[in-house]
């Protein structure tokens, strides 16, 4: 017998969407690094991120790099990295959904959510993911000071 679950859904459950992503600029108009993603950027990110605890912005770090390291391992010269990221990008775009996830069950400010959805929105290449890698690295020195935990 199957149950009619239709009226027992949560109104607010409904309602909730995750942000809109906004592009992220990782580039000047000569192709190279924008100085500021890895210095002003990544510290307004740092702050904006303080309520969440630093192993669990680390975890999320660790698998970027582990993602990394799996690109060099499929392809150890970088002119065959673009194919390798490719072909994991899926792994890539999963930070998203982990993010929601975590986001919802640990509670932590919107923000956190908001920069996995930018990025995982932005990045559309290798060139782009190392980009990301820079900037999220940037982000962790800056957090480790501006971290509000004991």
């Amino acid at each position: 017998m199957s149950r009619d679950r239709s009226h027992s859904v949560n109104p607010q459950r409904e309602a909730a969407n995750l942000p809109a992503p906004h592009t992220v600029r990782y580039y000047d108009a000569g192709g190279n690094l924008r100085p500021e993603l890895v210095d002003q950027e990544a510290e307004e990110w740092a702050k904006r991120l303080a309520d969440v605890r630093t192993a669990q912005l680390r975890r999320f770090y660790d698998s970027v790099l582990a993602l990394e390291r799996q690109i060099q391992l499929q392809a150890p010269e970088p002119q065959h990295r673009e194919k390798a990221f490719q072909t994991l990008k899926a792994q890539f775009k999963m930070l998203r959904s982990k993010a929601a996830y975590t986001q919802k069950r640990n509670r932590l400010p919107e923000d956190f959510l908001r920069f996995f959805v930018n990025h995982t929105a932005s990045v559309q290449n290798y060139k782009d993911f190392e980009a990301f890698r820079r900037h999220f690295e940037a982000v962790m020195g800056f957090h480790r000071f501006f971290a509000r935990e004991p």
